[in-house]
């Protein structure tokens, strides 16, 4: 719907306070090679209660000019589609300000199976108590 897309005066005040807030400082990086791309999708399951909301949705080359609030469920299986669309990062956030994630890809040096190799690289960063507290993350 077209209220689901923010006007330029709502994105400017949704920059503002997305940058406004420090989640509490609540941080979870986790990274994975291409191939362990169903690791990361297990770990987006985790986040499944607070991503069948409506939030904030942006694309990180497109950030300036088109932020969303939707319901953001899709990204657990459509988030490589997404990555590989804008070339760089999803950002979501709730709408709130109070949890959040971003989902990037680059490609860089990996330690797999004994070898260094150069690969692309999923990243995962969560934001906020409360989505990070779904999180079942083992060592």
């Amino acid at each position: 719907m077209e209220s689901d897309i923010l006007t330029i005066d709502q994105i400017d005040q949704h920059q503002i306070n997305l940058n406004g807030t420090d989640f509490k400082f609540n941080y979870l990086n986790l990274s994975f090679p291409k191939t362990s791309i169903k690791e990361l999708q297990e770990k987006l399951l985790d986040l499944r209660k607070g991503l069948d909301n409506s939030n904030y949705l942006t694309l990180s080359k497109s950030s300036d000019i088109i932020v969303l609030t939707t319901n953001t469920l899709f990204i657990i299986d459509k988030f490589e589609e997404l990555l590989l669309l804008d070339g760089d990062t999803i950002n979501i956030c709730d709408i709130n300000y109070c949890n959040g994630l971003w989902l990037d890809y680059y490609s860089d040096y990996w330690f797999i199976d004994g070898k260094t190799e150069f690969t692309d690289i999923f990243e995962l960063r969560v934001f906020g108590f409360d989505w990070i507290k779904e999180m079942k993350v083992t060592s």
